[in-house]
């Protein structure tokens, strides 16, 4: 599969790093992910970040210029919240 512009995947013994360019956009562990746009918001941040949540079922959008990111949540069913950088989500 060809990765977009800038994309790297780093796998590492306990989890996968989602590198665009010098950020590490994603980090995922077995249970937990870790969101981060460097403060680049951009369709080809958030599609990458995309490419890479697939098989966690996290979803980030935008509506209205806001980020948001949509997961399953254990308590709760299907949420969206507000995106921030550094957040950490619970993933089954």
């Amino acid at each position: 599969m060809n990765l977009p512009k800038g994309l790297k995947i780093i796998r590492k013994t306990n989890s996968t790093d989602v590198k665009l360019y010098d950020t590490i956009i994603v980090n995922i562990t077995d249970n937990k992910v870790i969101l981060n746009n460097g403060d680049w918001k951009t369709n080809h941040t958030r599609k990458c970040m995309n490419l890479a949540l697939v098989d966690k079922n996290v979803v980030v959008s935008q509506k209205k210029g806001q980020w948001l990111v949509s997961f399953l949540c254990k308590v709760n069913g299907q949420v969206t919240i507000p995106f921030s950088n550094s957040m950490v989500i619970e993933v089954a």
